[in-house]
């Protein structure tokens, strides 16, 4: 499992994605983000991670429910004009439901 140090409401530390169950940045239109970081210091971001209310992953075949699975944004793949606000040169695809969008200044910005 890929283990990086992820922002938290408690401060940084070094916990995947998977265990949190949403993202500390609202984008807005139901995505939010995270941001991750190679180092413990937390000098700079090196990617996100982000969810949305995805349909994909509400049910299970047997009625359960699971929680929203978060994507992930490398700003090396996709790049960056800003970290603060968030600008990701790159568009974001949910391959679950096929929601499709860019953040732009910290905002998400729907793809029709």
């Amino acid at each position: 499992m890929d283990i990086r140090y992820v922002e938290t409401a408690d401060g940084l530390g070094p916990v995947h994605a998977l265990e949190l169950d949403h993202g500390l940045h609202d984008a807005g239109e139901g995505v939010s983000f995270t941001y991750f970081y190679d180092d413990p210091n937390k000098t700079k971001p090196i990617g996100i991670y982000w969810w949305h209310n995805c349909p994909a992953y509400r049910t299970g075949p047997n009625g359960e429910e699971y929680p929203d699975r978060p994507g992930q944004a490398t700003f090396e793949r996709w790049g960056v004009d800003s970290a603060d606000p968030l600008t990701l040169q790159g568009s974001l695809l949910c391959l679950s439901c096929n929601r499709h969008g860019f953040i732009r200044d910290g905002v998400w910005v729907e793809c029709w």
